[in-house]
């Protein structure tokens, strides 16, 4: 039976409410992409030719894409209702409704890692995405593409190019909105494991119906009694937060009340009033990855019944957990001797949302062992692409500076990876079908008034928009999105002479034999250059409501080169941590850059090679780090003395980074 409509589910139906009261949810993966393998220089000017290929390239894998994947090509009918539908776009779409070629980025001689221009680019995407689609009529995701210009005129330099794809969360997840990325950069046709579920008209299943969301009556009642019962009582506060038991920061702790005299750490803008923010840490060193492993193997908990090495998330959570605590205890310094930092509390939320997508061979190397979040492959094949098929796991951190982090991160890592963690991941988005609701969508005076923002649609609009202009917009302190790990060398896109082809049709026959396993026809063609990715990223938008910061993070190797063979550059090891939140919506109005700050000096530290740092320790010698985008610190932390603490991290980071005091 074909499946061209379906009631959306309760992840998508989140993100519809999202959508509605200004707090959108969108995924943005880019690319950034060098003009290689010749010897061929442009000046600031450019030449059109390999832009051209490039763009005609990608117009082929969007409509292959928009044959392959069904979802990609439908919107919804009644969304503002509480039963929205998917349906079919008509006309169907084609590539030229997904594709957008913008106007020339100018890359700034100081940017030396490019961070900032694809900061600046995310942004711009995840923020406009929303504002040029419309969920019942449009396609939900765009691929943009852009030259790249020098701001320095220089006598010659490779061609640059930038391509974003963004998804509307309601058609994509974070895994699969990656996946659909490296479907549009292979070099190569993509292979049968990337058509997931096609050839075919189905779209994909609703994953309420594929995996068991539903919660136990004890969590239910915990969930229920805390949401929605408890903040209706008409009790006094102090008997409400006493029956409520700890909450997240940025909820003040009760013990900072009494002894430091501050009640909270958000000013008087609320969150979905304040700018969102976007910064991307590039973090790369020849053995980055394996000094990160080393040091989770040389750190095991020897009590656990089943000792194994914490995984990368389980440690990039854990430096989140210091840097956030860290960035927090500076703010209120004042109050604070270092002689007491051992005795400051504080409560941290975190979320880690879980892809339930099966993996294929294709899409994770054996590095992503390390690199990703574990979970079990779902009984029903899945796609490749498109669709929700996600759990989120939530936990809260009870902590003060005596918390050392190899006893964090190996609990947090043996608690993730449980049978149980996995079914209160499961939990935690079953609980989305408790929501209150109501339906006066159908009542056209109504509607005129949501438009203008002055009403709720349905019951999720009216539960979502209340708690973003709530007194506790946050309930975590932050969510840590991991995506594993990408082979760059796999990526980039031939630079031919392509014929013009009509991309309302986009070379229909070349699509259908692709589909059908067979050598597309080949046409006349002239060799030229090779676009090469050399730097990947990705980001969420940030919620006002929900986690105050957002973590999204991706491993890639460094792509090899036709130019060259064997540079250091090729054999990088490379992070990219893409840190969003709401600046102005914090009393401390450096939060946010001390909190990037920290956590890049965290991540530098942990990969610093144990090796170097032992001899040099035994030397009595200074231990150096060996990263090439570090500046040299006058502050070293040694990790081979044990387990740290969250105090003498902290002390660590201030000294660090005495710039932001």
């Amino acid at each position: 039976m074909n499946t061209t409509t379906r009631a959306i589910s309760l992840h998508e139906r989140y993100a519809v409410a999202r959508r509605a009261i200004n707090s959108a949810s969108i995924v943005s993966a880019a690319a950034l992409l060098t003009l290689d393998g010749t010897t061929t220089t442009t000046t600031t000017s450019g030449d059109d030719t390999a832009f051209n290929a490039l763009r005609s390239y990608i117009e082929e894998r969007i409509q292959l894409a928009l044959a392959t994947y069904p979802l990609l090509a439908h919107c919804l009918q009644q969304s503002r209702s509480k039963a929205p539908r998917w349906r079919p776009i008509s006309p169907p779409p084609t590539a030229k409704d997904v594709l957008q070629v913008g106007a020339p980025l100018t890359l700034d001689s100081s940017d030396d890692d490019n961070s900032q221009l694809l900061s600046r680019a995310l942004l711009s995407q995840l923020n406009s995405l929303p504002q040029t689609t419309d969920y019942e009529s449009t396609v939900l995701w765009r691929v943009q593409l852009h030259p790249i210009h020098q701001s320095t005129p220089i006598a010659a330099h490779p061609q640059r190019a930038l391509v974003i794809l963004s998804t509307d969360h309601v058609i994509n997840d974070g895994r699969g909105t990656l996946n659909l990325f490296q479907f549009l950069l292979l070099q190569q046709a993509p292979p049968s494991s990337f058509l997931g579920l096609s050839p075919q008209s189905n779209i994909p299943p609703c994953s309420d119906e594929v995996f068991d969301f539903s919660p136990s009556a004890r969590y239910m009642l915990g969930v229920v009694w805390q949401e929605l019962i408890l903040p209706k009582l008409p009790l006094p506060k102090p008997i409400k937060r006493k029956l409520r038991g700890s909450e997240s920061w940025p909820c003040p702790h009760p013990s900072h009340k009494k002894r430091l005299g501050f009640k909270s750490d958000l000013s008087h803008i609320q969150p979905n009033q304040a700018a969102p923010a976007l910064d991307i840490l590039f973090v790369s060193a020849p053995n980055l990855i394996t000094n990160l492993k080393k040091l989770a193997k040389a750190n095991v908990d020897p009590r656990s019944a089943s000792p194994k090495a914490a995984t990368l998330h389980a440690i990039i959570h854990t430096l989140g957990l210091v840097a956030v605590y860290s960035a927090i205890a500076h703010s209120h310094k004042d109050h604070l001797p270092s002689a007491v930092l051992e005795d400051f509390k504080l409560v941290l939320g975190s979320v880690t949302p879980i892809s339930l997508r099966e993996e294929t061979s294709n899409a994770v190397s054996k590095k992503s062992d390390f690199f990703a979040v574990e979970s079990s492959p779902p009984a029903v094949k899945l796609p490749f692409t498109s669709g929700n098929l996600v759990s989120s796991y939530a936990d809260n951190f009870s902590l003060s500076g005596r918390e050392t982090f190899w006893k964090c991160t190996n609990k947090f890592a043996s608690d993730l990876a449980s049978d149980k963690g996995r079914k209160l991941a499961k939990m935690h988005m079953g609980m989305l079908g408790y929501i209150p609701d109501f339906d006066i969508s159908n009542k056209a005076i109504d509607v005129e008034k949501a438009k203008e923002g002055g009403g709720y649609m349905n019951g999720w609009e009216k539960f979502f928009g209340e708690k973003q202009t709530s007194k506790t917009p946050f309930d975590a302190a932050f969510t840590v999105s991991n995506l594993g790990f990408l082979d760059l060398s796999k990526l980039g896109i031939p630079c031919s002479t392509i014929p013009k082809n009509n991309a309302d049709n986009a070379d229909t026959a070349k699509v259908e034999q692709q589909l059908l396993g067979q050598s597309p026809t080949a046409t006349a063609t002239v060799p030229q250059a090779h676009w090469k990715v050399t730097k990947t990223t990705w980001a969420q938008s940030h919620t006002p409501q929900g986690e105050a910061f957002g973590v999204d993070v991706v491993g890639f190797s460094s792509s090899s080169s036709s130019s060259s063979s064997s540079s250091d550059e090729d054999k990088k090891q490379n992070l990219s941590v893409a840190i969003s939140s709401r600046p102005a919506a914090f009393a401390d109005p450096n939060l946010h850059k001390r909190f990037v700050a920290y956590f890049r000096t965290l991540i530098l530290a942990f990969a610093a090679d144990p090796n170097t740092m032992l001899a040099a320790k035994r030397g009595g010698e200074k231990p150096s780090h060996d990263f090439t985008d570090r500046k040299e610190e006058k502050n070293v932390l040694d990790l081979t003395a044990g387990d740290p603490s969250f105090a003498s991290l902290a002390k660590f980071l201030a000294l660090s980074n005495t710039q932001l005091a």
